[in-house]
């Protein structure tokens, strides 16, 4: 129980810039597992707080800034992330519908590697919940593939579907983004603390 009203003492401070990059690892995850994920309201928005009621703070709106207290205000940086996240999720299939196999383990690394594919679509995703940089080798396919996270030259469009507007990506990429293998077509995958890849095939 973290209620503030029930006399905890419950720190009910801002999260921090790190505390918030962790928030995107989670909603990388989130967004790349099986399963249909769901957003609370006003996790996108950067809004914090305890138990209820304060899960059920009002809703934080750019329109209406400045508020009252200078420290409410939309998390820009988080929002687009939910934006692009959500969008790459759109974009390939292999995401929402595709069997999941995971590829590498290891709880002293503290990383993960698996798998998602449908049809003929393939989508890897490494999940680095560790405070240090991983440097790691795992076999996918002998397919060439690119981290989409990390693509800059990428934008967000939105097409109707099923009556309703959806976002999704359209990008460039160059030789420099595809990730580089060893002899054996080992991806080497070198993932920065708290952070992810997700790599999609493309044709080289």
């Amino acid at each position: 129980n973290n209620r503030m009203q029930d006399g905890n003492n419950f720190d009910e401070r801002k999260p921090t810039a790190e505390e918030y990059r962790i928030s995107k690892l989670i909603l990388i995850f989130q967004m790349t597992f099986v399963g249909a994920p769901m957003i609370y309201y006003g996790d996108e928005s950067g809004i914090w707080g305890s138990d209820d009621p304060s899960c059920r703070k009002p809703m934080l709106w750019k329109e209406l800034e400045p508020y009252d207290n200078p420290q409410d205000a939309v998390n820009i940086d988080l929002y687009e992330f939910y934006k692009k996240i959500i969008a790459i999720r759109n974009t390939f299939p292999a995401l929402i519908y595709g069997n999941f196999e995971k590829i590498f383990a290891d709880d002293y690394l503290d990383v993960i590697v698996y798998k998602r594919e449908f049809k003929d679509e393939v989508v890897f995703v490494g999940i680095n919940n560790s405070n240090r940089d991983q440097n790691i080798s795992v076999y996918i396919n002998k397919s060439n593939f690119i981290n989409i996270l990390e693509i800059k030259d990428m934008n967000i469009n939105s097409k109707i579907i099923n009556s309703m507007h959806t976002n999704y990506i359209e990008y460039k990429y160059s030789d420099k983004d595809v990730i580089k293998k060893d002899k054996e077509h080992n991806l080497i995958l070198n993932i920065p603390k708290k952070w992810a890849v997700i790599g999609v095939e493309v044709k080289k």
